[in-house]
């Protein structure tokens, strides 16, 4: 594996951890100092 290809991966794997984080907080609303 390529160093390209392993930034891309750590990219997209740091994308779905974001996009869990945004998906659990919108199935459980928090305030939003909590998120700042």
């Amino acid at each position: 594996m390529t160093k390209e290809q392993a930034l891309r991966g750590q990219l997209a794997s740091q994308m779905l951890e974001c996009l869990l984080v945004v998906a659990g907080t919108t199935q459980h609303p928090t305030p939003q100092s909590v998120l700042q």
